[in-house]
């Protein structure tokens, strides 16, 4: 889960309205709007399950069809394969990219991309058993492809993640 690294950017957010590209239930959303932490937060899936668990903030589809909603910081956790050109492209102003939960690998992938500037990367361990609801342990274990989990026999998930700042210069 991406809400232990939150104090890491939490100055970075402030009064600003924040769209998480790929939200899923929108957990990392209804964190950062308990806490205060921006001026408004948006969200968009495309995965009908996942948006059926909150729907407060969160708009339906595909980004490249029902469009990309306007906010002053994108939190991407998408991975290297999602088309970020594209994405880009979406963008008309100048904004802050959050690139959360990848690679090093990935990071620099997406620093080649046009009109992006690193700001910072950031690395930390994690634990997500905070998070994970001990009855759904088994089912959540199934749906990960992180490579980066070490996963031991009592399904103990912890780690090391990478996110990454970045400033978008729209022109």
């Amino acid at each position: 889960m991406c809400l232990d690294i939150v104090d890491n950017y939490k100055d970075i957010i402030k009064n600003k309205i924040v769209c998480d590209i790929g939200c899923g239930s929108g957990d990392l959303l209804e964190y950062i709007r308990l806490k205060n932490l921006c001026k408004e937060v948006k969200g968009i899936e495309i995965n009908i399950n996942r948006y059926n668990q909150n729907r407060k903030y969160i708009k339906f589809g595909d980004v490249f069809q029902v469009g990309l909603p306007d906010a002053d910081v994108y939190i991407i956790w998408l991975g290297i394969l999602f088309p970020y050109e594209k994405l880009l492209k979406l963008i008309k102003k100048n904004v802050i990219i959050l690139l959360l939960d990848s690679k090093d690998k990935d990071h620099k992938e997406f620093q080649k991309l046009k009109n992006i500037k690193l700001i910072n990367i950031v690395d930390y361990n994690y634990d997500e058993n905070n998070y994970i609801n001990p009855n759904n342990k088994k089912a959540y274990l199934k749906l990960l492809e992180d490579k980066y989990l070490s996963i031991n026999s009592d399904f103990k998930i912890t780690g090391k993640r990478f996110f990454g700042l970045y400033q978008y210069q729209y022109n």
